[in-house]
């Protein structure tokens, strides 16, 4: 790999519109850091499928643009009688190892909304930059987090999705439980009660 530090790359960020420029982008850039080999699956992946330490960074700084670090929310509603009604949004994560702490720290989740698709830049073969959790790492969060509902989203927003929502509810009925996921079309409400 290049050890030229010095070079800076400025894309637009991507976004719903700009995906095929975009990606073809990122495919020339990846090629010029000597990155594209990973794409193409002429070097073989790491087995961990998560961000590897550094890797995230170097593309990060090269390229000026941003692979997101682990996010996510957690909203506590104060109802009636004090109870709290919990709502964890997973945002656009991977499935890491510091998301184990979400049920030591909040034993009790009422609703979470889980962000899926295996986003992959520049494409699905390139695990190592994929920002959105994928229907497997879906379903480890499901059984990790074990909120009373949960509901997927933000998964076939961009073609950058090589995740269909269809894998996940697989897995769910796997692993029995359909009861505890609600699947929601566009413009559809979830009502709940505080």
């Amino acid at each position: 790999m290049s050890d030229d530090s010095s070079s800076s790359y400025r894309i637009e960020p991507l976004n719903g519109d700009n995906y095929p420029t975009w990606r073809i982008q990122m495919s020339d850039i990846l090629a010029e850091l000597e990155l594209w080999e990973y794409v193409t699956g002429a070097t073989p992946m790491p087995t961990d499928t998560a961000l590897q330490p550094g890797l995230a960074e170097m593309v990060n700084s090269k390229l000026g643009v941003g692979i997101p670090p682990t996010n996510g929310w957690m909203v506590e509603l104060l109802g009636e009688g004090g109870k709290t009604y919990r709502i964890y949004i997973s945002g656009d994560t991977l499935m890491v190892d510091d998301l184990k702490s979400i049920p030591e720290m909040f034993p009790h989740v009422d609703l979470m909304l889980i962000h899926l698709g295996g986003t992959s830049i520049p494409g699905p073969n390139l695990p190592l930059l994929m920002v959105t959790m994928d229907a497997d790492q879906g379903i480890q969060l499901v059984h990790l987090i074990n909120a009373d509902v949960t509901i997927p989203i933000h998964y076939d927003d961009y073609d950058a999705f090589k995740s269909p929502l269809k894998d996940f509810q697989d897995l769910v009925t796997q692993a029995g439980l359909d009861k505890k996921v609600v699947y929601l079309n566009r413009g559809d409400q979830y009502a709940f009660k505080v």
